[in-house]
């Protein structure tokens, strides 16, 4: 089960959960049973979301997550800066070539 259906099965819990337009307490029985399985459907979907967040591995593919991205934008810079770059280190070699060349010929 996803993060997300966790998410929905909490918020339909809270629902059903929710008081009804008096505040009272119900004093059917019915409807006490059924509070208390939307609270229980509601505690037990944050318990295993708590539980999904702490996890070692989950945490460790967030992490690889995050360092793909982090790759990824490193890439796309590199791409973007690679024709500027080799215009220049040609500028820079061309120059030092020229520089190399006249100082043999003094």
């Amino acid at each position: 089960m996803t993060v997300e259906d966790r998410r929905n099965r909490m918020d339909e819990a809270v629902k059903v959960a929710e008081p009804t337009a008096s505040s009272e307490t119900p004093d059917d029985p019915a409807a006490i049973r059924a509070d208390i399985a939307a609270t229980r459907t509601a505690l037990g979907s944050t318990v295993e979301e708590l539980a999904d967040r702490v996890n070692p591995v989950t945490q460790s593919k967030a992490a690889v997550r995050r360092l793909r991205r982090a790759g990824d934008d490193a890439v796309d810079a590199a791409i973007r800066w690679r024709l500027p770059l080799a215009v220049v280190t040609a500028v820079v070699a061309t120059a030092v070539t020229w520089a190399l060349i006249r100082r043999q010929h003094r």
